[in-house]
């Protein structure tokens, strides 16, 4: 049975065992959403193993199990909170069209991505995302925000599509993602304010994402724009979905 820390071994933010937004490593160390996907990048500072997003506990399994209520600081983690605090994240200079001599970049922060979601692509999936992203007569195209030194500090993947309740195209933003390091200087919302701006440009009347519910960071900056719905996603992964996975 999990323990529930009661708080962020990073930052000392309080965790209750019935709010989303705690991450263990499987030793149940335990971060805040800030810290575990900014400062630390998904990796425990004490095992170095991977950060999960930690399961609630709620109603009358709470009331028989409550969570601990002795608070955790780690030498490492805390160091690591000081460490952030004295290094400001890169400052933006602005966002762009993805071009081709983005690749090592842009598969350096792809990767990234993939492991914060614990997913893990084929190769051959990879370059057949490259290469739709620049290819200009695959609809799905790439931004990516910019660093004054001309470092990448994070991507929008978006694919326009006509729709059935709308006369107008709409756009699906599939992947956004900013390097840990750059967290917290607005990144985020540049993509998100440049995407907008392209979907006005175009006349698509409408933008729609998806995110995990316990993604915290994610959610401050999205419901910013825009409330989540009621609406549940299924998917199916079909045969054909597997080939050369």
């Amino acid at each position: 049975m999990l323990a529930m820390r009661p708080n962020c071994e990073c930052c000392d933010t309080d965790l209750p065992a019935d709010t989303a937004g705690a991450w263990i490593c499987s030793f149940e160390c335990t971060f805040c959403a800030s810290c575990a996907l900014g400062p630390l990048a998904g990796r425990c500072p004490n095992c170095d193993g991977g950060l999960q997003m930690r399961p609630l506990r709620v109603g009358s399994a709470l009331a028989r199990h409550p969570g601990s209520s002795t608070r955790v600081r780690a030498e490492r983690a805390a160091a690591t909170h000081v460490e952030r605090a004295s290094n400001p994240p890169p400052r933006l200079a602005g966002v762009r069209a993805l071009c081709s001599e983005d690749r090592r970049e842009w598969e350096a922060l792809w990767e990234g991505y993939l492991a914060f979601y614990g997913s893990a692509l084929a190769p051959s999936t990879t370059e057949a995302t490259w290469r739709r992203l620049l290819d200009p007569s695959a609809p799905m195209f790439g931004r990516v925000a910019v660093a004054a030194d001309g470092a990448l500090l994070g991507f929008a993947l978006a694919l326009p599509h006509a729709g059935s309740w709308t006369v107008e195209p709409q756009c699906y933003l599939e992947d956004l993602f900013v390097a840990p390091g750059a967290r917290g200087a607005g990144v985020g919302r540049a993509l998100m304010e440049d995407l907008l701006a392209r979907c006005r440009a175009e006349g698509w009347t409408r933008l729609y994402w998806h995110t995990q519910a316990g993604n915290a960071v994610a959610r401050r900056l999205y419901e910013g724009y825009a409330r989540p719905d009621d609406m549940l996603r299924y998917r199916m992964l079909l045969p054909t979905a597997y080939s050369g996975a």
